[in-house]
């Protein structure tokens, strides 16, 4: 297996972490690429030499932001209903955890137009895992209430309430707002 250079590794991490810290401070697009590479100690050419432009920086910060959600992927947390207490409030937790220390990222996310991309790609994970669940509450896709809308609505209040504890700089611990949103 090929590893990346410890050096690239650095220097896209340490772009990243300055777009992030001028996005706390700064509108995201108002933040320019010079300002990115000052803040990470740079030149314009080595950002180049990693990114496309401010856009690619974007995206490679959703895309790593995706990765929290992995321990949701897990279909036998969704199997009965004992499991859906125990097991995914752990994973939950878990999640949000990861969240917590990725705050400034998921803030950068989530207050842009990434949000609904955000939801969009989490759908098909949701769908995945929870349509036998929903089925047996009676939404399907022959139910008063359509499935993408079921799923919909539960992915805007993950993603509400996950925005919320962000800002309110997690008074809740991340194992309690997992119980809260399970229960």
């Amino acid at each position: 297996m090929k590893h990346e250079d410890i050096r690239v590794t650095r220097t896209r991490q340490s772009i990243v972490n300055a777009y992030v810290d001028l996005a706390t401070t700064n509108r995201p697009d108002t933040i320019t690429i010079q300002q990115i590479a000052n803040k990470a100690m740079i030149n314009r050419a080595t950002f180049y030499a990693h990114f496309k432009d401010k856009q690619d920086l974007d995206d490679y910060i959703f895309r790593q932001a995706m990765g929290i959600f992995k321990p949701l992927r897990n279909k036998r947390l969704y199997a009965n209903r004992l499991i859906i207490r125990t097991a995914l409030e752990r994973n939950v937790a878990k999640v949000l955890s990861e969240c917590q220390a990725h705050r400034n990222e998921l803030m950068l996310i989530l207050e842009s137009y990434q949000t609904y991309q955000l939801i969009e790609k989490m759908k098909p994970l949701l769908a995945a895992n929870l349509t036998d669940v929903l089925d047996r509450l009676g939404v399907n896709d022959n139910s008063e209430i359509p499935l993408d809308l079921a799923l919909t609505y539960l992915l805007n209040v993950f993603v509400g309430i996950l925005q919320w504890w962000l800002h309110t700089n997690n008074e809740i611990s991340a194992k309690r707002l997992a119980h809260l949103f399970i229960e």
